[in-house]
């Protein structure tokens, strides 16, 4: 009989930090769609007022954020599970507004990534039965932070 716990075993990497690879994986995308939105900003911004009737200041307002969100918030997310804190420090001197600990200001992130996941998938990707996997994607990842920020 196979002895599935030997295999398991022996597969089992426990001085890799799974996580913060999965994490650093996971980021490439968004970082890479924040670089996008800033190359392509007019488009960018062309497409959403088409998408919802808002203020183009208002527009411009939240297409910068989901820029900063995209790029800084990830590359803090990296940081945060690769077990550095370079960047928070940074960050620390000048927050000058509420002092948070490093964990919290990770959930934070975490907090807004969900938030931005629920509006930008009914802005772009609303459930359809004929194109159901751009939906689904980003409920995947939804489920994907949730969990992070619960195990956090």
């Amino acid at each position: 009989m196979l002895n599935i716990d030997y295999y398991l075993d022996f597969f089992k990497l426990s001085h890799i930090d799974f996580k913060a690879y999965g994490i650093l994986i996971t980021s490439i995308m968004f970082i890479w769609s924040g670089f996008n939105k800033i190359l392509n900003y007019d488009k960018k911004i062309e497409t959403l007022l088409t998408k919802i009737n808002v203020h183009i200041n208002l527009a411009h307002f939240g297409m910068i954020l989901v820029i900063l969100l995209e790029i800084i918030g990830f590359i803090f997310l990296i940081e945060y599970y690769f077990k550095s804190d370079c960047l928070y420090n940074i960050f620390n001197k000048f927050n000058i507004f509420i002092k948070l600990t490093h964990k919290q200001f990770i959930q934070i992130i975490l907090l807004l990534i969900l938030i931005f996941l629920i509006v930008v998938t009914f802005i772009y990707h609303p459930p359809s039965l004929k194109k159901p996997i751009p939906f689904l994607s980003n409920l995947t990842y939804f489920g994907l932070f949730l969990y992070i920020y619960s195990d956090l």
